[in-house]
């Protein structure tokens, strides 16, 4: 089960989140600096970090840098003020999303799912014939390992996930780019076209009008 340490020394705005997670059965533990964070994680298994980056002592930014030499677990920034700079610093050292405060308990839920559905615990394998590794953006089918870009690793994923199922164009435009992207249809058939020309024409069909799903061994084949 995922567990999620918040590390944040407002006590008021800790306990928010926390009962947030409880709404959406995450469990959590919290921290008030980067020294007990610190201890939290040599002790449990973290699968996510929710840090503040203005913590008393050690800053928020420092600690994510330790967490980074350990574990490639997602990690949310929380910030007090809405800075560019800041924002640049916290994804270059390794964040997956910075929120601004105040910011609602909804969507702080909605972006922790949405980073946990992309991760999917780093790997996931479906009716055997596929394994995904996102740390170095690589499937492998039927033993061959073929690296992808992150692009076609991200669209991969999403055909795999949905197990033989028709994923809608709208659907990959969304997850893959982004909800508020100008990707376009033609733009995800080029995509497509690459990815088909690494994993295999055989391996992955356009539903006319629709979408694309993953061929497995077990799929049929219409």
């Amino acid at each position: 089960m995922v567990r999620i340490l918040i590390v944040e020394d407002d006590v008021v705005h800790a306990r928010e989140i926390e009962r947030a997670l409880d709404d959406i059965g995450i469990r959590h533990l919290h921290a008030r600096c980067a020294e007990e964070a610190i201890r939290l994680a040599r002790q449990h298994r973290i699968n996510m970090y929710v840090i503040d980056i203005d913590l008393p002592g050690v800053s928020g930014f420092t600690f994510a840098q330790v967490v980074r030499d350990h574990t490639n677990a997602p990690v949310i920034f929380m910030g007090d003020i809405d800075n560019e700079a800041q924002k640049a610093i916290g994804f270059e050292i390794g964040g997956d999303d910075f929120l601004v405060k105040p910011f609602g308990m909804l969507e702080l839920s909605c972006r922790i799912r949405a980073i946990l559905r992309r991760c999917e615990i780093k790997r996931y394998s479906a009716s055997n014939a596929f394994k995904l590794n996102r740390d170095d953006h690589t499937v492998e089918i039927d033993g061959r390992k073929i690296r992808l870009t992150k692009l076609e690793f991200d669209l991969m994923f999403q055909l795999v996930m949905a197990n033989g199922a028709t994923v809608s164009k709208q659907t990959l435009i969304r997850e893959v780019w982004g909800g508020d992207s100008m990707a376009t249809n033609e733009v995800l058939k080029a995509r497509m076209h690459s990815l088909k020309s690494k994993v295999g024409v055989d391996r992955i069909k356009a539903v006319y009008g629709d979408g694309y799903r993953i061929i497995t061994k077990s799929s049929p084949v219409v």
